[in-house]
């Protein structure tokens, strides 16, 4: 008889993905408030930042330091990506905008890592949805739409909606929020 762990699936932690058609909606701020809510909790909550030109969620979460996510390019070329080259990465946009479209495999692979090594994975996206952004959507468990109370809001939650479909989220795996705080709603 095996034994019982033997039949157990690898551990895989889900991954919340916030999307959204529009800027300054505050998926940063929720982004990064899940994932500290988590961490009170006791959870091992990974966050990644795909805004991967303009994101500042690092800031958010007090990280002095940000590192380009370029770096994991090239070690990413052999299909692995080991944890030295990992945190050597840290948390940060990438220093040359032109490299943002060279990261789907490279955030392919390091989900797979966040998956295996934390309790859930919480991403930020940008509004420009290049293959990295794409391909996070896509292999999430979860799309939190995020909106707020500009005019134009509901109409690219919409459009954002139907882009994550085409990606293969069905709509049974997101939600909607929509934020009344900020210079907007205050």
């Amino acid at each position: 008889m095996p034994p019982a762990d033997a039949a157990a699936p690898p551990h895989r932690a889900p991954v919340i993905c916030a999307i959204s058609g529009s800027g300054g909606c505050g998926k940063s701020t929720i982004v990064a408030a899940m994932a500290h809510t988590s961490s009170l909790l006791g959870l091992r909550a990974a966050v990644l930042d795909l805004d991967l030109m303009f994101g500042n969620l690092y800031d958010l979460l007090g990280v002095d330091a940000p590192r380009d996510m370029a770096a994991l390019i090239e070690p990413s070329a052999a299909g692995t990506l080991t944890e030295p080259d990992i945190v050597a990465t840290s948390m940060g946009p990438v220093a040359a905008p032109e490299q943002a479209e060279l990261m789907a495999r490279p955030v392919e692979l390091l989900l797979d890592v966040l998956r295996r090594e934390s309790d859930v994975v919480f991403i930020d996206t940008s509004v420009f949805w290049g293959d990295a952004v794409a391909a996070a959507v896509a292999a999430s468990d979860r799309c939190l739409v995020v909106g707020d109370a500009a005019v134009s809001s509901a109409a690219s939650a919409s459009r954002v909606i139907e882009l994550a479909g085409r990606v293969g989220v069905p709509r049974t795996r997101m939600s909607a929020v929509f934020n009344r705080f900020g210079a907007r709603g205050a």
